[in-house]
């Protein structure tokens, strides 16, 4: 298992550097095989801190809930690319503690604002500092993630 995320980790910075060979600052190609081992094993596949508004590109998969996340200036965008779970979004954390600067985590939502069925082919739109929890996850759910700093935010 351990070999097989190393080498999806080599294709995946492989095809980066190949793809933005020549290419304009900020253009990154992500071959296929690159993005099926991100979804397999949860990578970064591109990263581009060329300006002020960082962005990265995250292939995800889970099979059980996770904890519940907020992220004070990235606003976050999933793909759903198979699978289902329930999102919940909005809300005060519960046990909360930060994990990095402007990165929270916890146990539980109170108050949340929204719960989200989420399905293939649905997308998901968190602005920076509103939490959200994958908390029923059934089977699995494979998804991309889009993070995208914003600097005017804290």
């Amino acid at each position: 298992m351990k070999c097989y995320f190393t080498l999806a980790a080599a294709l995946m910075i492989g095809s980066l550097v190949v793809a933005q060979g020549g290419a304009p600052p900020g253009v990154a190609h992500v071959d296929k095989a690159t993005m099926d081992a991100a979804l397999v094993g949860g990578l970064t596949v591109v990263v581009d801190d060329s300006s002020d508004w960082g962005l990265r590109v995250l292939g995800m998969r889970r099979a059980k809930a996770g904890s519940v996340e907020s992220h004070a200036s990235e606003s976050t965008v999933f793909y759903i690319i198979d699978g289902e779970a329930d999102v919940i979004i909005g809300g005060t954390i519960v046990n909360m503690r930060e994990i990095r600067p402007g990165e929270k985590t916890g146990t539980d939502l109170t108050g949340a604002a929204q719960t989200s069925h989420l399905v293939k082919g649905e997308s998901l739109v968190v602005p920076a500092g509103v939490p959200y929890w994958f908390k029923n996850v059934p089977t699995y759910i494979a998804y991309f993630v889009v993070k995208v700093a914003n600097p005017h935010k804290p």
